[in-house]
């Protein structure tokens, strides 16, 4: 057995890789896993879908939901692919693949004809293992249950499946701004909000409020809403007592953009200083700066005189070259 990797815990505790795939898979523990995407949960889960039905479930008693058609796709093809796969292989590779999935050796050696067997087993049941999305299972549930129950809840027993909520936006959007429109202190809350933020920020902010719509109405019902937001300057002081962007701007952004900006006006003088066309073409103030002056001595072959304008250039140029690497190395090693 492999040493233990921190990759691998089991209530916390460090555990080696088959003992972790033996409590994962077994399909008589209930077990919750977490892993980052890319991890193998899905190679986990129809793992354990196999061992399930090796253990003598039956297809249509395993559900196994996810997000996405596509997700429940790949896990449909996954074990479709499996079992086609475990028919044909011989019992050394039958074995090999179910140590993988935490079976002991003695367990693998007699679960191994069974594995063979499996795909036929499945296909002369004509049975599949349910494996849906949650919406998709939510409507198989609308449909079977009582059209009394439905009609209770205000539910359709056939719903139409919505993809994306993008398709009602149109439609919520103009229920919501006439409903805004026949409630005075709505309305007039409303054009406040849009004259102090804009429209669009408005918007995003309905959105958002959308997105969390659950919370906010369970919130409102226990009459927690208010005192469950708080307020901005307890989540962001630096802003506490700034009434306008421009007073944010001058206490916090100037501050935290000061160092970039003086070093990128370092550098900006520095490629001018140097810059040759631009400032014979101008001609600054009606006087020649040191690039100009370098250039006109050096064209009357007055090499002698040029190296000094040429040497206050790069004495010039190097000083503030020093100043922001200088700033750059501390900013690394802090």
């Amino acid at each position: 057995m492999s040493a233990p990797q921190a990759a691998y815990r089991i209530d916390g505790a460090l555990v080696a890789p088959e003992a972790f795939y033996r409590a994962a898979c077994d399909p008589r523990r209930s077990v919750v896993v977490e892993a980052c995407a890319g991890a193998g949960k899905t190679w986990m889960l129809v793992s354990r879908i196999v061992r399930a039905l090796l253990d003598g479930a039956e297809p249509q008693q395993i559900l196994a939901i996810t997000f996405t058609r596509k997700a429940a796709g790949e896990m449909r093809e996954r074990l479709n692919e499996w079992l086609a796969e475990f028919a044909q292989a011989d019992a050394a590779k039958r074995i090999a693949e179910l140590r993988l999935r935490g079976c002991t050796a003695s367990e693998a050696e007699a679960l191994a004809p069974a594995l063979c067997a499996l795909d036929e087993r499945l296909l002369a049941l004509g049975r599949a293992v349910e494996i849906r999305t949650f919406h998709g299972w939510f409507s198989q549930l609308l449909r079977a249950a009582p059209l009394g129950a439905l009609e209770a809840l205000g539910l359709s027993p056939d719903p139409d499946l919505l993809e994306e909520r993008d398709d009602l936006r149109a439609d919520y959007t103009r229920r919501f701004l006439a409903a805004v429109a026949d409630d005075l202190a709505a309305r007039e809350d409303y054009a406040a909000l849009v004259r102090e933020h804009g429209r669009h920020r408005v918007e995003q902010w309905i959105e958002s409020a959308l997105d969390q719509r659950t919370e906010i109405e369970r919130a409102a019902a226990a009459g927690t809403l208010a005192g469950s937001v708080p307020p901005a300057a307890a989540l962001w002081p630096a802003f506490d007592g700034l009434a306008t962007p421009a007073a944010a701007l001058a206490r916090v952004h100037v501050p935290l953009l000061a160092p970039s900006l003086a070093t990128a006006a370092l550098l900006v003088f520095v490629d001018v200083l140097k810059e040759l066309p631009a400032t014979l073409a101008l001609r600054p103030f009606n006087f020649d700066t040191l690039a100009v002056e370098a250039y006109n001595l050096a064209k009357d072959e007055r090499l002698a005189e040029a190296a000094t304008p040429s040497l206050a250039i790069v004495a010039a140029g190097l000083l503030p070259l020093i100043y922001v690497s200088k700033r750059y190395f501390q900013a690394t090693r802090s």
